[in-house]
């Protein structure tokens, strides 16, 4: 069995922080299912639950825009009239526009609120460094749960 000793400096560090350090498994070993990427991930579960809760804290205000009304007002409002009375459903396909065999298109989120969204995105994109030259991203941010 081996022990791991924390340096004092880290003790002082968030849990955030000490998740933003946490070495990744490689893309490869993911692709792959290893059984270390479980193991990293059940080993890590503590500490990123904690990390994600202060991650949450930290960002609430952003994460307000996350909701409903960044969705098509017209999908939106089909969508609830179909699961309140499922004979509606064609509610839904109406909004849609098959452009190939079984392949549709539609208005999903609200032309006035995409500049949020993608506000919000750039923001999040800024928490993974991606290495191309290795195909591998180390988190600069907390791994999504």
């Amino acid at each position: 069995m081996t022990h791991s000793v924390l340096h004092p400096t880290r003790l002082q560090q968030t849990r955030l922080q000490q998740a933003r350090e946490l070495e990744l498994p490689s893309r490869e070993a993911m692709l792959r299912r290893a059984p270390s990427v479980q193991q990293f991930w059940d080993s890590h579960r503590q500490l990123l639950s904690d990390a994600w809760r202060e991650w949450e804290a930290v960002e609430q205000d952003d994460l307000a825009i996350l909701d409903s009304g960044l969705i098509d007002k017209a999908l939106r409002t089909a969508v609830k009239q179909a699961w309140e009375n499922p004979e509606r459903e064609t509610d839904v396909k109406a909004l849609m526009t098959e452009v190939a065999t079984d392949v549709y298109q539609f208005q999903l989120f609200d032309v006035e609120r995409i500049a949020d969204l993608r506000n919000l995105l750039e923001k999040g994109s800024s928490t993974f460094h991606v290495d191309l030259a290795s195909s591998s991203m180390r988190p600069t941010g907390l791994p999504i749960r």
